[in-house]
């Protein structure tokens, strides 16, 4: 069979036709499941970011519970709380740590003096006794204003002086008061402060 020369001509033209839409239609095939690919990806970044902001979340929730419990206070690092919050409830922080060993050195101070009162017997009974006995009076002192008087004769006739220190049970019972008192105020303020930081922290991952 004898073809003329046109047709072999139009034959070819027709395959590269064919050849170039099989192309096209390749490269948007790729190019729909690399798409595809990249909205996987994307998702999975998000949900990974997602899930890292919930864990930094429920771990300053975790710090801040801990920041108000007095015990727990001890335990905790001032760098993560000013990496997972601010420099402003880090301070708050380092404030209240310092406040809570001034503490824990005065009521160190007052065993120590009433121990020195039971065992020189100035005073009659054990070191529980002791204590019982000045915690009594300065509630009574607290109670009927005319008493005040006689409770301050009284821990002043008890008072000690020992390695250059002066040990009054009323001015070692307030000093705790004062610390206390310093303690609440920055419990007030850290939970001021990081209120509002972990709320700014949720409005971000909205």
């Amino acid at each position: 069979m004898v073809f003329e020369m046109g047709y072999f001509q139009n034959l070819s033209t027709i395959i590269d036709a064919i050849s170039s839409v099989a192309t096209v239609a390749a490269v948007i095939v790729a190019f729909l499941a690399n798409r595809k690919s990249n909205e996987q990806l994307q998702k999975t970044i998000e949900m990974h970011e997602q899930s890292k902001n919930i864990s930094l979340f429920e771990k300053r929730v975790t710090l801040f519970d801990a920041m108000l419990n007095r015990e727990a206070v001890p335990t905790l690092s001032v760098i993560e709380i000013e990496i997972l919050f601010n420099d402003e409830i880090a301070t708050l922080l380092t404030k209240k740590l310092k406040l809570l060993k001034e503490e824990k050195r005065t009521e160190y101070d007052v065993r120590e003096y009433i121990s020195i009162l039971s065992e020189s017997g100035m005073i009659e009974g054990n070191t529980q006794s002791i204590k019982q006995l000045f915690v009594e009076q300065e509630l009574k002192a607290e109670e009927y204003e005319d008493y005040k008087e006689q409770y301050l004769q009284f821990c002043q006739k008890y008072e000690l002086s020992k390695g250059g220190r002066v040990y009054n049970f009323n001015l070692l019972s307030e000093e705790i008061g004062r610390i206390n008192v310093e303690i609440e105020k920055i419990d007030e303020n850290i939970k001021t402060a990081g209120k509002e930081f972990i709320k700014q922290s949720i409005q971000k991952l909205n």
